[in-house]
């Protein structure tokens, strides 16, 4: 065999694979344009519906909205939830066209921050439900002792909101399996604390 005919097989054998690839690259490229639309008009659907069920006024009452502000965060719960949807949906996609074009590495890696999604819904729900809890609760304990004619009023309401809050963040920690060890220990550490303190009460 020549080396002509090596470089025409060689040609035949690139040219072969090329045409075989076209295909995939396009469905790929139209599969990531199916997901960017309907990632977009989920996310606007998700966001559309939870401003009409009152959830940014349940969050605004539960002062959720201000830790963004003190954290020096430019958008609100709701636009994190709805972009949260949205990336979800990119991911899928983005997936289906990395196995299209048999990028199986990258489909793996990405499969598995997908599955790891679930933990983190539950974390942030967690979360809110502490906040919106810990807020009711420090109103309830602000009335309460205000009623008693006793000084300490705000005071009880803050310890109890920001007690409740640390409770749900270390309940969120755990459900994400960050240091599970460690919030064990905290969160045992935080209950003997309280129950020594009752115990000199």
């Amino acid at each position: 065999m020549d080396w002509t005919q090596a470089i025409s097989d060689s040609y035949t054998i690139i040219s072969e694979r090329i045409t075989a690839f076209i295909p995939n690259l396009l469905g790929a490229v139209v599969i990531l344009l199916v997901g960017w639309l309907v990632g977009w008009a989920l996310a606007l659907l998700v966001d559309k519906v939870l401003r009409a069920l009152g959830l940014k006024s349940l969050l605004e009452a539960a002062k959720v909205e201000q830790l963004w502000k003190r954290a020096e965060v430019d958008f609100d719960t709701i636009a994190l939830i709805s972009g949260l949807v949205k990336w979800i949906v990119y991911i899928v996609f983005f997936i289906a066209a990395t196995d299209t074009l048999r990028l199986t590495a990258i489909s793996d890696f990405l499969t598995s921050i997908l599955d790891y999604v679930p933990s983190a819904v539950a974390g942030g729900a967690i979360m809110l439900i502490g906040a919106i809890l810990a807020t009711f609760l420090a109103k309830v304990v602000q009335a309460t002792i205000r009623a008693l004619n006793l000084s300490f009023a705000d005071l009880s309401a803050n310890v109890t909101r920001y007690a409740v809050l640390i409770f749900a963040l270390l309940a969120a920690l755990a459900q994400l399996g960050v240091a599970e060890a460690l919030i064990r220990t905290l969160f045992t550490g935080i209950v003997a604390m309280i129950a020594i303190a009752g115990g000199f009460n």
